[in-house]
């Protein structure tokens, strides 16, 4: 067993590429809560995404509300696509991992058993909590 393997090295792309691929896949997870992808990319994104509304809680935690959106905003816009989609996140989400108390694993991922036709690589969903 390898420990602290990355893996964002099993998806052989340029760095450059592998960041967009992961902010796109993160932005449609969010806008409708769920995805279908294959297996080494669900490990990669449920990685991804856990880090990056680990970071949204804490910060919501640790500062005022009013700091903490300031610097949520920044970090938002840095890493999803759309300006509705950051609002809606700010205003819906977080607060209700907040509220929860949970401080990781925001994702639940499922094997669906099912192969795709065009590859042949096996589905994995991906939902959010909420």
């Amino acid at each position: 067993m390898r420990h602290r393997s990355n893996k964002m090295l099993e998806i052989a792309w340029s760095v450059q590429k592998r960041t967009i691929v992961m902010r796109v896949m993160l932005t449609n997870l969010i806008t409708h809560g769920y995805m279908t992808t294959t297996e080494k990319k669900a490990k990669v994104l449920a990685a991804y995404a856990d880090e990056f509304i680990a970071g949204m809680v804490k910060l919501y935690a640790s500062l005022p509300e009013a700091d903490a959106t300031r610097i949520a905003i920044n970090k938002i816009k840095s890493t999803l696509y759309g300006n509705d989609l950051g609002k809606t996140f700010l205003r819906d989400m977080v607060p209700s991992y907040v509220k929860s108390g949970k401080k990781s694993w925001f994702l639940s991922m499922t094997k669906l058993w099912a192969i795709r036709k065009g590859d042949r690589w096996e589905a994995i969903k991906i939902t959010l909590d909420a």
